[in-house]
C-alpha cells in the first residue's frame, strides 16, 4: 500500500498551487497449480506523472502551421485500475515457455486535447476528457530447438492484441486513446556457440496498421510504422570484453503520419482544407558496442 503526496506551484502569467494526496494499493496473487504451470493475477491503482510542459504555453515543433501550444493550469493526473491476468506453462527440460497475459486498465482523468479557444483563436491544450478503458491480450512464447538437435538455437515471438476506448470531446464520438495501436508481433532468433563464445540472431518487430489517430481541435492525424528489424553478433574477446555488432532497422521501414486540416472552424464544426502525407525513414544503423566490467 502507497501514499503518493505531492505539490504543483506556478508561477507567471498564472499564479496556482495545488495539492494532491493518492493511495495506491496493488494486490499479487501467485498460484503453482503444477510444477510446471503458474498463474499470476494483480489489481493495482496507478497515478501518472505530468509533464511540466503541459501546464504552460510552448513552442510547437511538429507543426508548419502552428507556433504555439497552450498550457493548462488546471491539468490533473491521470489514473487507472489495473486487472491483469498471466497463464505460464514451462516446457519439460527446459525447452521452452508458453505465456497468455490478459489485461483490463480503467482509466480516469484521461489526459488528451480539450478546447481552449479564445474569441479570436481556435486553440487547445493538454486536459482531462474524462473516463475510458484498455484492453487487450498477449500471446508470448519461446522454443528451443532441442528436438532438431539444436538447443543452443532459442526461438521466440509473441502477439499483443489491444484496444481502448474514450469519448473524444470534440466529435462526440467513441474511439481509441491517443494514438493506441492494434497491437503488434515480434519474432527474435538466438543461437549460441560457447564452444566459441559467440551468439548471433535477430529481432523482428510488426505493428499491425489502421487507426492510430491523434485528434485535436482543428486536425486528425494518422499514424503507421513499417517493420523494424535488428540483425546482432556478439562475442567475448580481447582483454575479456564483450563486442557486439548491431545492424538495426535492416529493412529501412518508414514511419509515416497522414494529417487531416480543418479551417473555417473545429474538426466538428470547419471544413476539410488539405491532407498531409508525410514519410520518414531513418535508414540503416550500424554499431559496434563493448561492454566490460573494470
Amino acid at each position: 500500500l502507497l501514499f503518493e503526496s505531492s505539490t504543483i506551484e506556478q508561477t507567471g502569467d498564472v499564479r496556482n498551487k495545488r495539492d494532491f494526496d493518492f493511495v495506491r494499493p496493488k494486490i499479487d496473487y501467485r498460484f503453482d497449480i503444477t510444477p510446471s504451470i503458474q498463474f499470476r493475477a494483480s489489481v493495482e491503482k496507478d497515478v501518472a506523472q505530468l509533464s511540466f510542459g503541459d501546464f504552460t504555453a510552448s513552442v510547437a515543433g511538429g507543426d508548419d502551421d502552428q507556433n504555439a501550444l497552450a498550457g493548462n493550469p488546471q491539468l490533473a493526473q491521470e489514473q487507472s485500475l489495473r486487472y491483469e491476468a498471466n497463464l505460464e506453462y514451462r516446457l519439460p527440460n527446459d525447452a521452452g515457455v508458453l505465456s497468455t497475459r490478459v489485461f483490463y486498465h480503467d482509466l480516469t482523468d484521461v489526459i488528451d486535447k480539450i478546447d481552449v479557444s479564445t474569441r479570436t483563436t481556435i486553440q487547445s491544450a493538454n486536459g482531462n476528457i474524462g473516463d475510458g478503458e484498455r484492453y487487450g491480450a498477449n500471446l508470448d512464447a519461446s522454443l528451443r530447438l532441442g528436438f532438431i538437435g539444436a538447443p543452443q538455437m532459442l526461438l521466440t515471438s509473441g502477439v499483443q492484441l489491444e484496444d481502448s476506448s474514450v469519448t473524444d470531446p470534440f466529435l462526440g464520438i467513441d474511439r481509441r486513446l491517443r494514438q493506441a495501436g492494434r497491437g503488434s508481433f515480434r519474432l527474435g532468433f538466438r543461437h549460441d556457440i560457447p564452444e566459441r563464445t559467440l551468439n548471433y540472431g535477430f529481432n523482428y518487430n510488426h505493428g499491425f496498421l489502421g487507426n492510430r489517430k491523434a485528434y485535436d481541435i482543428d486536425k486528425i492525424e494518422d499514424y503507421n510504422s513499417g517493420d523494424f528489424l535488428t540483425l546482432f553478433a556478439e562475442t567475448v574477446g580481447f582483454a575479456g570484453l564483450t563486442y557486439r555488432f548491431e545492424a538495426m532497422n535492416a529493412l529501412e521501414g518508414e514511419r509515416c503520419r497522414e494529417r487531416y486540416r480543418y479551417v473555417g472552424g473545429t474538426i466538428a464544426t470547419g471544413k476539410l482544407a488539405e491532407i498531409e502525407d508525410s514519410c520518414s525513414n531513418t535508414g540503416l544503423k550500424l554499431a559496434l558496442k563493448i561492454r566490460g566490467t573494470f
